[in-house]
């Protein structure tokens, strides 16, 4: 793809974007290679039932934040060709080895099941992990136990050369960083809302900064802007507000808040979509219940915006899939996807 500007692509005499160079093939790693494993860290002899060896690991990071996360690189030798398609257990352990959060995962995202794995045979595969948001802080605190697990749940055996040595084998330890600057007091609030998102989160409400126009008030909450200054695109037609989430649950995914500003017949006209906080420095994995975190949101509306009355809307979504959280009422039913959090109106004088 070429072009000038990112939403402006060149196009193609087709009336296409995108050329197409041509196709690649991926291909198995020889068996009979041995690949580089210099930058690998290697736990001797140790395999899964005579079938699975790890061969090395390592971490993205030495270091990682409360609720921040890390990547765990693998690399695997079939000792023998695996008897069944297992799952990959990966566990986060704490300094006393309980457990804090477990992921279950196909090798290679589910590419390279280990039924087909033929004896010798080495795979690399990579789990992305997210460490808690209440993990405790310090040196050598947390460290990852894999097991792997047969279709019906059970573990397979490690070993360490011919020696049984339980089912799980525990990797090297992480240090883990305070979150800094956590908030747990209640602000003041202009504009209170308190809706609950799925229990996860409480949207406390919003204060709208001083640049957005001065005519805000109970009727028309965001303001009200002329068509010549949003023509004008001089800087004046634009929403300053910051947004107050609360936690009311750790989160173990990361969820996007979006803010959409949108006309009478339901189209969005202008949106801001991106993790909480100034300059997204707030994610979600790492909120504690009850945690306070101030969401500041500055979004410029277009410069041909027509005249009439918007409705704001707020809520969060899975960047994955586009899942939304629902909106619960005081009895727990979910009854929308987002919040209306006020309205903007546009007038042609």
């Amino acid at each position: 793809v070429a072009y000038t500007d990112v939403n402006q692509p060149w196009i193609l005499s087709d009336g296409t974007i995108t050329l197409d160079l041509g196709s690649v093939e991926i291909a198995p790693f020889p068996v009979d290679q041995q690949p580089d494993i210099s930058q690998f860290k290697s736990l001797p002899a140790h395999n899964f039932n005579n079938e699975i060896e790890l061969v090395g690991y390592n971490y993205s990071v030495r270091r990682v934040g409360q609720g921040k996360g890390f990547a765990l690189r693998l690399l695997w030798q079939a000792k023998t060709a695996p008897e069944d398609n297992y799952t990959l257990l990966a566990e986060i352990l704490d300094a006393a080895g309980d457990a804090l959060r477990a992921v279950e995962r196909q090798p290679v995202g589910g590419r390279a099941p280990t039924g087909s794995w033929q004896s010798g045979q080495f795979i690399r595969d990579q789990v992305d992990m997210v460490v808690p948001a209440g993990a405790a802080p310090g040196e050598d605190t947390i460290q990852v136990r894999l097991s792997w697990l047969r279709p019906d749940g059970s573990k397979l055996n490690l070993r360490r050369w011919l020696l049984p040595v339980g089912d799980g084998l525990n990797l090297g330890w992480l240090n883990v960083t305070e979150k800094k600057g956590r908030v747990f007091d209640l602000p003041t609030i202009q504009h209170a809302i308190d809706a609950n998102l799925e229990n996860r989160a409480r949207l406390l409400g919003y204060n709208i900064q001083p640049e957005t126009a001065s005519q805000a008030g109970d009727e028309v909450e965001f303001g009200q802007f002329k068509q010549s200054d949003c023509a004008a695109n001089n800087g004046v037609c634009k929403i300053n507000v910051e947004f107050y989430w609360q936690a009311t649950s750790e989160m173990e995914l990361l969820y996007r808040v979006f803010f959409h500003v949108v006309n009478a017949q339901g189209q969005i006209v202008a949106q801001h979509d991106r993790i909480p906080g100034a300059g997204g420095r707030q994610p979600t994995t790492a909120w504690l219940p009850g945690e306070v975190v101030a969401d500041p949101i500055e979004l410029p509306l277009p410069p041909d915006i027509a005249a009439g009355q918007y409705a704001i809307r707020l809520g969060m979504y899975l960047p994955s899939d586009g899942t939304r959280l629902q909106i619960l009422d005081k009895t727990g039913q979910a009854v929308s996807d987002f919040v209306d959090v006020g309205t903007l109106e546009i007038t042609a004088e």
